[in-house]
């Protein structure tokens, strides 16, 4: 089975708002669980039947896609996206990084993974990197906003084409004129979606 589309990123950047609007369109299907971490280190290793049945009950006719936002984080994920799908178009909705990692830091204190103030937490940020895969996800409240970095990765098995980027700032503010953008991204008819 091929995907067609992934919300690869960033994380604190809308994905879920997005996933959430993309799914009012009969012709697009998304997994009731938003994000199936599937070409993480977590689940990889669990095989393709055990990601295909995550799109059980769609037609054929649909464009089917998920969104997990640290795919664009981990370093292994595009290769891996590419193997399994090479035809994929990815989303990428980006913010201001300073915003995003404020958010990303409130969401990890109010979580209970997060004990520091936030000048601390980022002053701890480079060290808790190195510790574990786990810390990468729960800390990298700078280090996940090096967009460059992280997009460069993907350019060595994608075509510029296949990438769509959108702002977060502007999703928010002009939402329906992204999705418009994005439903032309994926070739379908745009809808007016509900608000």
């Amino acid at each position: 089975m091929n995907i067609d589309f992934l919300i690869a990123g960033a994380e604190k950047s809308g994905t879920s708002s997005l996933a959430y609007y993309l799914r009012e369109h009969k012709d697009i299907f998304i997994p009731d669980i938003k994000e199936t971490w599937y070409f993480l280190d977590e689940n990889f290793h669990k095989g393709d039947d055990w990601y295909n049945k995550f799109f059980d009950g769609r037609r054929s006719d649909q464009r089917i896609g998920e969104a997990t936002p640290f795919y664009m984080y981990f370093e292994k994920v595009p290769k891996r996206i590419h193997a399994f799908s090479p035809d994929t178009k990815l989303i990428f909705i980006l913010r201001n990084p300073i915003d995003r990692a404020y958010s990303k830091y409130w969401h990890a204190l109010t979580g209970g993974f997060e004990d520091q103030d936030f000048e601390t937490a980022l002053s701890l940020e480079e060290n808790r990197l190195k510790t574990s895969y786990r810390f990468q996800q729960l800390y990298s409240y700078t280090d996940a906003g090096m967009y460059y970095k992280q997009i460069k990765i993907y350019l060595d098995y994608f075509n510029k084409d296949q990438m769509f980027f959108a702002l977060f700032e502007k999703f928010k503010a002009q939402t329906q004129e992204t999705l418009n953008d994005i439903y032309d991204f994926l070739e379908i008819k745009p809808i007016e979606n509900k608000r």
